[in-house]
């Protein structure tokens, strides 16, 4: 395994961004649904809406692992120098459009399906395989950017959309 910087960005940034992607994706696949959600009947029968669950949910684990990974990047701050807010932009798009489309297929096709397109994006956009090895890459597209976080927020309406309503229970 041959690991490489591309730009600026250091390898213990890029393993960070790899990271909390992996780990969003994976938390907010299984946040919702019969085959993941022990306690899905008590939900319906429950007058809370089960969109306002789901949602409240993701906000959690979402919150959680940001809150984390600003934790392990000012650990990097710190022992490494590195800027705050540049590390910060590397990570939190990436977190929340995986975790946004991890939702929505998780809806529609199963939480194990969701997990392994998620995680099958993370690789392809982290790992270049070549005749020299494995590098691990950064392309400027992959951070924080407005196109980033607007499709985060239309696959989270989406979702939201056609996420589970309330069944009439008889």
């Amino acid at each position: 395994l041959l690991l490489s910087r591309t730009t600026s960005t250091s390898t213990a940034s890029i393993l960070l961004t790899l990271f909390t992607s992996v780990i969003g994706t994976s938390g907010t696949a299984f946040i919702y649904g019969p085959q993941s959600d022990t306690g899905y009947e008590l939900l319906l029968s429950t007058p809370t809406s089960p969109r306002l669950v789901m949602f409240s949910r993701m906000a959690l684990v979402l919150g959680y692992d940001i809150a984390l990974a600003l934790l392990v990047s000012i650990v990097l701050v710190v022992a490494r120098g590195e800027h705050l807010a540049q590390l910060v932009q590397l990570w939190l798009g990436p977190l929340l459009l995986l975790s946004s489309l991890s939702l929505l297929i998780s809806l529609f096709f199963g939480s194990i399906i969701a997990l392994c397109s998620s995680l099958t994006l993370v690789v392809a956009q982290t790992f270049q395989f070549g005749t020299d090895g494995i590098s691990l890459v950064h392309t400027m597209w992959w951070q924080t950017n407005p196109i980033l976080l607007l499709l985060s927020v239309l696959l989270v309406i989406i979702a939201l959309y056609y996420g589970p309503r309330r069944v009439q229970l008889i």
